[in-house]
């Protein structure tokens, strides 16, 4: 998962002050919050990260200058909820990239996809 949203209660907190023209968080679920919490709690990624369901491997991915997802923060409790529920996770965190990084050139040196790439093979052969 690369510069995801983990916690969409804590996400739409982050769209009030960092971009509140957009309301993203909003206008994906079609309600705020406080008009529906079992769809946030539904939408949220976090909510199922659970002993019983650990089976699958993860893999969070994400620039530390992210303009949209207070990636950090997302990805850092994503990512203690998964451990707590043992499941196998890791995380690539990149420096200084924002958000929609992905369309990069994969031939160019300076490019996010290169410092990905052989830490995402290294993932796939242990995981």
């Amino acid at each position: 998962m690369f510069y995801g949203m983990y916690d969409l209660p804590a996400q739409w907190e982050h769209d009030q002050t960092a971009r509140p023209l957009d309301q993203v968080t909003e206008k994906f679920l079609g309600a705020q919050p406080m008009a529906n919490r079992r769809l946030y709690f539904e939408a949220s990624p976090l909510s199922y990260a659970n002993v019983d369901k650990n089976k699958p491997a993860f893999l969070v991915i994400y620039g530390t200058s992210d303009e949209v997802v207070d990636a950090g923060a997302q990805s850092q409790a994503f990512l203690a909820a998964l451990r707590q529920a043992q499941f196998y996770a890791r995380k690539i965190e990149i420096p200084s990239v924002g958000h929609l990084w992905v369309p990069d050139p994969f031939d160019d040196p300076e490019s996010p996809n290169v410092y990905v790439t052989t830490r995402l093979l290294r993932f796939l052969e242990r995981a």
